[in-house]
């Protein structure tokens, strides 16, 4: 393995000696690895195995990993007729503009949209992959919120008035 292949291995959980590699954790390793690609800003990477040979009961593979090209979130587009500041909406969702892409906070992104009481997902209109960039265009519309959440402190009072408590 090449030093690059080696750190990418490492990095992801995935590196043991190679001369040891459990045959049944194989696939899951590459699965590990292509995950760890796909969420550290590499959505086209490629993990396989290359030059395969089997001799007495032991296989012989190189592993081949091609990266693809780096890519990085462009701001989110939404349309629709929610109005909400976008910084929130990148925020909250965790899909920050020059941050590496990461395939794992889009997969979680309808979740994560729906636990905003007043925001609603009409559609995942897609996203699109141009320049080194990746743009999710989202349309949003607003929903009626029928509750809200506050906070109530209550304190003791040093006063005489006669009353006890204070609610601030």
């Amino acid at each position: 393995l090449n030093k690059e292949t080696k750190n990418i291995l490492d990095v992801s959980g995935v590196y043991r000696d190679i001369t040891s590699v459990d045959s049944f954790n194989l696939i899951n390793n590459l699965k590990t690895t292509l995950t760890y690609l796909n969420d550290h800003g590499y959505p086209f990477s490629r993990v396989k195995f290359d030059s395969i040979n089997i001799d007495d009961k032991k296989i012989n593979a190189s592993l081949d990993i091609r990266k693809g090209q780096f890519i990085k979130f462009a701001p989110i587009k939404h349309k629709g007729n929610l109005k909400v500041d976008r910084k929130y909406l990148q925020r909250y969702l965790g899909i920050i503009p020059e941050q590496a892409y990461n395939h794992s906070l889009i997969i979680g992104m309808q979740k994560r949209l729906q636990e905003i009481p007043f925001i609603q997902l009409d559609s995942f209109l897609g996203i699109n992959f141009l320049n080194e960039k990746a743009e999710l265009d989202l349309y949003l519309s607003s929903k009626k919120a029928n509750y809200f959440d506050f906070i109530i402190g209550v304190q003791p009072t040093t006063n005489t008035t006669g009353k006890r408590y204070a609610i601030n």
